[in-house]
Parts: structure tokens; sequence; C-alpha cells
């Protein structure tokens, strides 16, 4: 016949083979321990302790487990004991419950930072799939506004840096927008980019005029045009540091250049180039008037179209259709974009356009 194998339960680093070394040894916390995981029962049980193994089984859920095991076992505690050892579990019980829905709302946290991350990924790289759709950006645009304002005001530099090149109708979608435009125009950096880039854009005429005493002078680190070169003068191909490298008058004219290094030896020479946008910036949006106007102000929009220039060559002038009293420069208006409503254009140059774009 096998012999059965009984374990006993250890209390107060004890080991308990009856009821009265349980009652000698008995700690609230193990106890109900051994209860809830079954090891007090199966005690019992091996040990043939079965009126006490039926009334522990007996115990209901909505009992007061500790205070009914106390009764069973006939513990002496005093009234005092049982309440400090009922609040403790109740404390602890209690504490275990807030920490389970802290967890879970640490998760559900988690979680939604991650969407909304994973969100503006998302927004990013439509965005780059869509940079010509203007509606769509506008849209963008506003979604970043209502849903990704804290995100993209961490992000805006990068963000800029992105697209400026990418996607630059993206940038001039935040520049009309009211709630974002100050974000890029208030920084420094930035906002010398946006000239250098709406310079490109209006595709504006520049002219390099020194004496460089024959030495090579860095002119413009962007893509540029030649349209004008004088005789004496030479410009420099592709950074090359030999005569090979150079080019004058003739040779020069219509050339693209990446950078453009100028040389000469006379203060009345001169170079005259345009920022080569011929593949780039070809927006319907954008839009372009260039001539003279006499003196007068010409009507380019009416008052009900909102615009955004972008800029506007110096020595002309611009106002808003309904401030017939306005009159705003070059220095008022390039790198400023500013948003009218309409616009009236007075100019003397027929050589330079004004750009702007419709809000």
């Amino acid at each position: 016949m096998a012999k059965t194998i009984k374990f006993n339960l250890i209390l107060d680093e004890q080991p308990i083979r009856d009821i009265k070394g349980l009652q000698e040894h008995f700690c609230i916390d193990d106890i109900l321990a051994f209860y809830n995981n079954g090891l007090l029962q199966k005690w019992l049980k091996v040990r043939g302790f079965d009126d006490y193994l039926t009334k522990v089984e007996a115990i209901k859920d909505d009992d007061s487990i500790i205070i009914t095991l106390i009764k069973i076992f006939d513990i002496e505690k005093s009234e005092k004991e049982i309440k400090e050892a009922t609040y403790a579990l109740i404390y602890w019980e209690d504490r275990k419950c807030e920490l389970d829905v802290w967890h879970q709302k640490d998760l559900k946290v988690k979680n939604i930072i991650a969407d909304y991350h994973n969100g503006y990924d998302v927004l990013k790289a439509n965005i780059v799939e869509k940079k010509e759709d203007m509606p769509f950006l506008k849209t963008a645009t506003q979604d970043i506004f209502d849903i990704y304002l804290e995100i993209f005001r961490i992000d805006f530099g990068y963000f800029y840096d992105e697209y400026i090149k990418s996607a630059p109708l993206m940038v001039l979608a935040i520049l009309m927008n009211p709630n974002l435009r100050d974000i890029y125009l208030q920084d420094e950096d930035i906002k010398k980019d946006l000239e250098r880039f709406q310079n490109t854009v209006a595709n504006e005429e520049q002219v390099f005029k020194k004496d460089t005493h024959s030495r090579w002078v860095l002119v413009s680190k962007s893509v540029v045009r030649i349209l004008y070169l004088t005789a004496s003068a030479n410009v420099w191909v592709n950074n090359i540091a030999q005569d090979q490298g150079k080019l004058n008058t003739r040779k020069a004219i219509g050339k693209i250049f990446e950078p453009l290094y100028f040389c000469s030896y006379n203060s009345s020479d001169n170079v005259k180039y345009v920022r080569y946008s011929e593949s780039q910036y070809k927006f319907k949006e954008i839009q372009k008037f260039k001539g003279q106007t006499d003196g007068y102000w010409k009507d380019l929009e009416v008052e009900s179209t909102k615009v955004m220039v972008l800029s506007i060559p110096n020595g002309t002038f611009i106002r808003s259709a309904n401030k017939p009293k306005e009159e705003l420069s070059a220095e008022d208006v390039n790198g400023n974009f500013l948003i009218l409503d309409g616009l009236l254009y007075k100019s003397n140059d027929d050589s330079n356009p004004i750009v702007y774009m419709e809000v």
C-alpha cells in the first residue's frame, strides 16, 4: 500500500504539522496567501483535518475571508489586531487594484502616444506623395494645427529642412496658415533661408559687380544661369580651379553654374545672372506679373481674393485692394510673406516679376 506523503506549511519559519502549530504560528498574511493559492486546503486534506477542510471550502467570495479563517481555526487575536491586519490587507488589495488600473492606463497612454506619432509620420509621408496637391496640403496644414501642433513645435525645423526642397508648396501652405506661419517667420535662420527661396521662385535677376584683383570670388552657391558677362571678366565652371574651367563673354552666356565664381581686374566688370528654376517651382498656384504700370496702380486681384505675396522687385509697390492709402515697398514685403485682401501693384520694372499665391 502506497504511503501518503505529507507536506508541511511553513509559518514563522517553522514547519506546521498540526492545528495547534498553525494556531501558535498563525500569520494573517501567510494564511491568506495559502488559502488563495490552495495550499491550505491541500494541507488540511493531506493531514486529514476534514472538519476544518469542510469549513474552509465553505467560505464564500463575499465573506471577510481572513476573519472567517481566524474563527475557523480559533485563533486568539484581539479585535484591534484583527482590524489592523484586515485594514492592511484591504489597503494593499486596493493598492494592487489601483496599480493594475494605472498600468492599464499607462499602456493606453503609451499606445495613444505611439498612435499620435504614427499618425504624424503617415501625414508627412502623404505630403511627399501629394506634394503638388495644394488642397491636400492646406488640409494637412490644418491637421497639423488641430491635431499635431505640439509635435510640430518640436519638429518644425527638421520639417522645414525636409520639405523646402522636396515639397516646397507645403512650406508655403504653412505660411498661409495664420495659426502656424509665425513659427517659421519668428525663426531667424528659417526666415533668411526663405528669402533665398523667394528669390529663386521669383527668378529675379542678380548683378555682381566688383574688381576682385584677379582673384576668384564666390558669387552664389545656388544653381544659376548666366545672362550677361563683361568681356574682360571670367566665371568659373563647376568649381574647377584650372584654366579650362574659365569661361568668358560668349561662352558663359546661357550656361548653368553651381556654384558661381567670378574673377575680374576692373571695377566696372560685372556678371548678371538669374537663380535657375526652370525645373523647379513651376506650380500653377504661383502667380507672376512682370511689367511697368507707368506710375498707376494695377489691379492684379480683387478684394475678395486673399493672396500671399512671396516677393516684389526693388522700386515697386503693392497694397491691399481695400486700403487706398497703403503703399508697401520691397523692404516691407520681401521675407514677410504678407497676406492681403486683393492685390494692387505699381511698378517701373519690366525685367523682374511680382510673385504671389492665392490663399
